[in-house]
């Protein structure tokens, strides 16, 4: 869901990149809307507009995690609003009571590159991407960058445990653990880029 995080600031969330923690550091206001292009508008036009991208193997893992959580005794996914290659994404690689290995192996299997595309429909939007696993330093830059970034401010940020802030967590962080280095590198391979 896109927000308004200062007068400067235009955040477009991709779930599960870090949005929950940017939101405790960086008090926001949501906008209503799922479709970027025209939210964007006016809403954006004096604002840096920004996102956030992951580790495509992360980012499937804590999907994963994310709908093996809330979507128990539920016929299909819980929905997001992601749009609806990243339903249909869903629809196809979880059953439910799932292994994550197994998402990870159905992804490989029928949808490599989709990763890519559903971030591609928020970064093309985007003056800056940032990326989970160096957020503290790149929102420090773009604050910096933009003006906003007060020594009070900056001390949050390098303060604030980053980990993940959802009831079960621990539980999500030993699945992680537990994914093999060489099922992320065949993820990874199939969707990284530089951005």
């Amino acid at each position: 869901m896109p927000r308004i995080c200062c007068s400067k600031l235009y955040f477009l969330h991709i779930p599960k990149t870090g949005g929950a923690w940017l939101g405790r550091v960086l008090p926001s206001r949501q906008v209503d809307g799922s479709e970027h292009s025209h939210v964007l508008g006016k809403l954006a036009e004096k604002r840096t507009v920004f996102t956030i991208v992951r580790s495509p193997a992360s980012w499937l893992i804590s999907l994963w995690g994310h709908f093996d959580r809330h979507g128990r005794g539920m016929s299909e996914p819980p929905g997001f609003v992601m749009g609806e290659m990243a339903q249909q994404l869903l629809t196809d690689c979880y059953k439910w009571d799932m292994k994550c290995e197994t998402f990870l192996l159905n992804y490989l299997q029928n949808h490599r590159g989709k990763v890519t595309k559903i971030f591609d429909q928020y970064t093309e939007h985007a003056d800056r991407v940032l990326h989970t696993e160096r957020l503290r330093t790149g929102l420090a830059q773009l604050l910096y960058e933009v003006g906003d970034l007060t020594p009070e401010l900056q001390k949050k940020i390098f303060e604030m445990p980053k980990f993940n802030c959802m009831p079960d967590s621990q539980r999500i962080h030993k699945v992680h653990a537990n994914v093999s280095q060489d099922l992320r590198n065949q993820v990874n391979f199939w969707e990284w880029r530089p951005l």
